[in-house]
């Protein structure tokens, strides 16, 4: 049996919030053109919320190769922040009565899903893990 650790799915997650970061501050305002994006569009801005995504990356890098306490904060805060993007793209429906684009939720609610796993996973002592190489 393979098994693919909470902190693969870490550094997934991390890539993932890099990706999103450097495309906020790359794309500034024309990235977030979408209606989906009315609320951090007015507040606090595509670059504000661009590093917000790189800084957690960077701190769950650090996290990942140091794992403590600062890793659960990480894991918790990043669980949060895309939350909180899922509750602003419903709040902009909202604000803006513009189109509601359901799919537009599937990707900050299932890194929300995603990030709490990581945080809940237990993890695999050495007596636990099958040998190398064998299933």
């Amino acid at each position: 049996m393979r098994v693919i650790t909470a902190r693969a799915v870490g550094f997934v997650l991390a890539g993932v919030a890099l990706f999103d970061g450097a495309g906020l501050l790359y794309g500034g305002d024309s990235a977030v053109q979408s209606p989906s994006w009315a609320v951090f569009r007015a507040f606090p801005g595509p670059e504000t919320v661009g590093l917000i995504y790189l800084t957690t990356a960077v701190i769950l890098i650090y996290a990942l190769a140091r794992p403590g306490e600062l890793l659960a904060w990480v894991l918790s805060g990043g669980m949060v922040w895309y939350l909180v993007v899922a509750a602003s793209f419903v709040a902009s429906w909202l604000v803006t009565g513009g189109q509601v684009v359901w799919p537009a939720l599937s990707k900050p609610l299932s890194l929300t899903v995603l990030w709490l796993l990581v945080l809940l996973a237990k993890p695999i002592t050495p007596a636990e893990a099958p040998p190398h190489g064998q299933e």
